[in-house]
């Protein structure tokens, strides 16, 4: 829950009034995650084992590192 406030807060720090259309994508893309999440999981458990799916898991979060780091500070 703390990732989801941070990442409210940083979106709506770095966007302005004149971008409404992505303030609509941005509202959008997290309910089309809910989505899409469980069927690339369950297309995943179709091809490898339960035990991959916690590594792949990993491979994906450590792969987000590198969006982390290009984030600018908005103080």
């Amino acid at each position: 829950s703390a990732v989801q406030v941070m990442t409210e807060t940083y979106f709506f720090k770095t966007v302005n009034i004149e971008n409404t259309e992505v303030m609509g994508l941005f509202r959008g893309i997290s309910s089309f995650a809910w989505v899409v999440a469980p069927i690339l999981a369950s297309l995943f458990l179709l091809f490898f084992d339960l035990k991959y799916l916690f590594l792949a898991l990993g491979l994906i979060v450590l792969g987000s590192v590198y969006f982390v780091f290009k984030l600018k500070d908005t103080r």
